[in-house]
């Protein structure tokens, strides 16, 4: 289905859009999809690898549903060398009006979640990094302001605690990437880290001002 706000393709089990973290308004509760789902109908289709954390995991501190997407992609490299990016969601908290990275549980989820697998980011989709990252960082509200029925914010990012998050992250990635993984490093590594890196951080600047 299409985000009501900004008309990006969403899981039709999502209740808030990745993209803009705009809450979705008519989303019941569904039974939890496979983990690959086609976003189209025709010959070739077009893959999403989805990864739904509930709310009662969130409240628990559960990270078994995180534990599942890097098993996931690991194995996907090791088979292939490459993966298909995933997009973390989180649910049950349609009724709450803020944003995923203004409700403290779902902050410190994810901030758990960033000290467990520090390189997270680089394994999601450009739709789950951005809220993502306004939840492990330690952002500032710059300005706030109403576009038709919703309030925006734009935020922004110390440069020494996005330095500290960039270190975390980076001393993350060889121990994955190499270490659980088993990539050699090599050329063919350097490229999948590059990609990875540069998705990231593009998704990064169009959510925070850094």
């Amino acid at each position: 289905m299409k985000c009501w706000f900004c008309s990006e393709e969403i899981p039709t089990t999502a209740q808030v859009c990745p993209c803009c973290g705009r809450r979705q308004k008519s989303v019941k509760t569904a039974p939890q999809p496979p983990l690959q789902q086609p976003l189209s109908s025709t010959k070739k289709h077009a893959w999403i690898n989805l990864e739904p954390v509930s709310k009662d995991a969130v409240l628990a501190k559960d990270l078994s549903d995180l534990d599942a997407l890097i098993k996931a992609v690991s194995q996907e490299i090791r088979e292939r060398g490459d993966f298909t990016p995933w997009t973390l969601t989180i649910s049950g908290f349609v009724t709450d009006p803020r944003p995923l990275w203004e409700i403290p549980e779902v902050r410190a989820w994810c901030k758990d979640a960033h000290a467990k697998a520090p390189y997270l980011p680089l394994l999601l989709s450009d739709a789950a990094i951005g809220w993502y990252a306004l939840c492990v960082l330690d952002i500032e509200e710059v300005e706030r302001h109403k576009q038709g029925s919703e309030t925006i914010g734009i935020y922004r990012v110390a440069p020494e605690k996005f330095k500290h998050f960039y270190l975390e992250l980076s001393a993350g990635t060889g121990e994955f990437f190499h270490g659980q993984c088993g990539l050699d490093l090599n050329n063919e590594t350097a490229s999948l880290l590059k990609k990875c890196t540069d998705r990231m951080m593009r998704a990064i600047k169009s959510v925070i001002i850094l």
